[in-house]
């Protein structure tokens, strides 16, 4: 039953449940790190010796455990982050006694795995684990909780505010490894969770808007929604992002593993409930720590409406509802009586504007879900049978193509669909992992950083997908020979306001050789010398160019016309246009090289063009030459680029593309360290300016890309011809 009231005062509400308004439900403030009573911090210190005595001492740690005294937790029943701390301090220590130091080592040492498991926990941890789990309402052992929201602390918490909540200036408390692989899974849950906590407030917002029938409020809300649980998305996007998986997997991961839930434990654990008599206690089974027992999505289905109708599905989540802290479950419990935002959309579907926010919000709820899932790895999936239902979404005769876009992207896209086409947006790229948030969909839409190799190909028809859309002109990312093999039809843009990429070109020309970038960096520090930032002028300079498509034509233009450069080319087909330019002449590539002051590269990228630019041609070009790549970053053999920086051969270098780029490129990576040591060395040069694949990105590129794709899709999905079809080269 649904009430029609909501609290009259949130924050109390929240609080009532342990939550905060603005955390979510990560502890506010942070998680005590140390106890009030000295006495219990004989647990904190056997918890944090875990990974050195585990590891440099076997053996030792559960020596260590067996001589604690047994004490019983005497913290006021009040004080919560004490009683949290202890939990997760006891609940490492029975988790690591178990486990034992056997975790990653091979299993041909002298015992077999299984056998240097034990399964009991000695009566001194048992008792006060099984004694503060009952007070906190919890499991009596390692969950999701006791490894990541409650289980952080901040490196340095004087700085300030916002530097306080990146990051990089968050660690856990409690460690089975100290590997860097664990301290980044808990710290990017953390993370989520923190993200999760404006997702949390903006759902119970726009709950109280449903319920007070504030349909303007509510439909700004949901649209607030959508972003928010997008960038839950996001940040969980980075769970898995620079783990080693041979480290994690081996290492850290069977720690977090339940005591029941493998074959190596089938009876769970031995409770010992008498210090002097080991057979008292119980057998207890749990069902260790997986980030399904957070509650944030449970909280988004409630507030918005969301059923799951399959039994299975309802059991699942139940048994996550059993590793959560009482008080988060009532809470989830109390939603249930809460306004629910559905129930005033269906009331009011004539509101065509609140209809789309409502179902955007769940679109995204979905895209998190199904991306949760594919993170966490085999635990049970939901299947699309009522999985977050997006109603009244699946209209006769709609076109629906999922693409996988940059928030830039959609408003492009928003304007240029016709009423009879519905997109969906992610920003995660397409891979094998993702290929199922298009499910459903009558074709993908993709762009150049995209994986639609044979692998992907062959989820993408086993998902009943026929049609692939580039928003791009070049498809190296795309095995176009399998694509054809399986039946599904490629369509790309072949050509999007070259002026873009043309004018980015010179700008980038410009920057390197004028040396924008140093000035703008100077000034910003009241550094007004002009030391070190001698250039020379365009005009008259031997300019090469390298690929005399459409882009590569405009750039011939922009410097012989408007700079009064001297332009030579090179390109296997000769563009008619430019062959009879009198300011422009064609030349052998080994001419170009050895003339060109300034080489450009607008070539597409085809087998004959990898690492056109390589040690050998390096060799060629004048000394002093300037690189300019707008076009591919496989163009260039990186490794040789450096080589011709350092020799001097090459005295600046432009690149808005590189020929690793997927990993790093259209995504904020200001919070991680860069582990490709080829692009972390290029970044280091003071000499070469690096964007992040920018040059195509105007308003009119954008518009023009939208409207062919769209045009692509519609034609193709019609059964109409068309002409932006790739085929295999033969």
């Amino acid at each position: 039953m649904v009430a029609s009231s909501f609290p009259a005062d949130l924050e109390s509400f929240l609080s009532s449940h342990h939550l905060s308004p603005t955390a979510g439900f990560l502890p506010s403030p942070p998680p005590a790190v140390s106890f009030t009573n000295f006495e219990f911090n004989i647990w904190l210190f056997t918890a944090k010796s875990i990974p050195k005595l585990l590891w440099n001492y076997p053996g030792e740690f559960r020596k260590q455990v067996d001589a604690l005294p047994l004490l019983l937790f005497t913290e006021s029943c009040g004080n919560i982050p004490q009683w949290r701390l202890a939990y997760c301090a006891l609940s490492y220590i029975a988790q690591a006694y178990v486990w034992g130091a056997t975790v990653g080592r091979p299993k041909d040492e002298d015992e077999a795995y299984d056998e240097k498991v034990l399964d009991y926990i000695p009566a001194n941890i048992a008792i006060p684990l099984r004694h503060v789990a009952f007070h906190l309402g919890i499991q009596p052992g390692l969950t999701y909780s006791a490894v990541c929201t409650w289980n952080w602390q901040r490196k340095f918490p004087t700085l300030s505010s916002a530097t306080q909540e990146r990051a990089s200036n968050l660690e856990p408390i409690f460690s089975f490894t100290n590997t860097a692989e664990e301290a980044h899974y808990v710290v990017t849950h953390v993370m989520l969770e923190s993200a999760g906590g404006q997702a949390l407030k903006l759902a119970l917002e726009a709950s109280k808007a449903a319920g007070e029938k504030d349909g303007d409020s509510l439909e700004g809300v949901l649209r607030d929604l959508t972003g928010a649980v997008t960038k839950c998305k996001q940040e969980l996007s980075l769970v898995k992002e620079g783990l080693d998986p041979d480290v994690f997997y081996s290492r850290v991961k069977p720690y977090l593993t339940g005591l029941g839930a493998t074959n190596v434990l089938p009876k769970g654990v031995f409770f010992r409930s008498y210090p002097d008599d080991p057979t008292k206690g119980e057998w207890i089974k749990l069902s260790g720590a997986t980030a399904s027992q957070t509650c944030l999505l449970p909280t988004f289905d409630t507030l918005l409406g969301v059923t799951h109708s399959e039994q299975s599905c309802y059991k699942y989540n139940e048994r996550m509802r059993l590793a959560m802290p009482q008080c988060h479950v009532q809470f989830l419990d109390a939603l249930t009586c809460l306004p629910r935002v559905k129930d005033y959309v269906m009331a009011n579907k004539t509101n065509d504007h609140l209809y789309e926010a409502y179902n955007n919000a769940v679109i995204a709820l979905e895209a998190y879900r199904d991306h949760h899932f594919s993170v966490i790895g085999p635990a049970k999936r939901l299947t699309q049978a009522e999985r977050g239902t997006r109603f009244a979404m699946e209209r006769l005769g709609e076109i629906r193509p999922a693409a996988v876009v940059a928030p830039y992207e959609i408003d492009a896209f928003n304007k240029c669909k016709s009423d009879n086409v519905e997109l969906d947006f992610h920003e995660t790229k397409l891979q094998p992992s993702t290929v199922s948030l298009a499910k459903g969909s009558d074709a993908i839409c993709i762009f150049v950083n995209d994986k639609a190799d044979a692998e992907t190909l062959q989820k993408v028809k086993e998902s009943g997908i026929k049609l692939l859309a580039l928003r791009c002109t070049g498809a190296d990312n795309v095995d176009l020979a399998k694509a054809q093999e399986l039946g599904i039809t490629v369509v790309s843009v072949p050509q999007y306001s070259p002026d873009a990429v043309a004018e980015f070109a010179v700008g980038m020309m410009l920057t390197v050789i004028r040396k924008y970038h140093k000035s703008y960096s100077r000034v910003r520090e009241n550094n007004f010398s002009l030391e070190g930032l001698l250039g020379f002028n365009i005009k008259e300079r031997t300019i090469g160019v390298i690929g005399t498509g459409a882009i590569g034509l405009r750039v011939a233009r922009i410097l012989s016309h408007g700079f009064g450069a001297k332009v030579i080319g090179y390109d296997p087909m000769l563009n008619p246009e430019l062959k009879n330019d009198p300011k422009f002449t064609y030349v052998a590539l080994d001419d170009l090289l050895a003339q060109a002051d300034i080489i450009t590269l607008h070539s597409p990228l085809l087998p004959s063009t990898e690492h056109l630019i390589n040690s050998e041609t390096i060799g060629k070009m004048k000394k002093g030459v300037v690189l300019i790549n707008t076009s591919r970053g496989g163009l260039v053999d990186s490794k040789a680029l450096i080589e011709g920086l350092k020799s001097r051969k090459i005295s600046a270098a432009g690149l808005d593309v590189y020929e690793k780029e997927g990993r790093y490129f259209f995504q904020d990576k200001s919070q991680s360290v860069i582990q490709d040591d080829v692009l972390a060395r290029l970044l280091g040069f003071n000499n070469v300016f690096i964007s992040g694949h920018q040059a195509f990105l105007t308003q009119e590129a954008l518009a023009s890309i939208a409207k062919t794709t769209l045009n692509n899709v519609t034609t193709v999905v019609n059964g109409e011809d068309c002409s932006n079809v790739l085929k295999p080269s033969k």
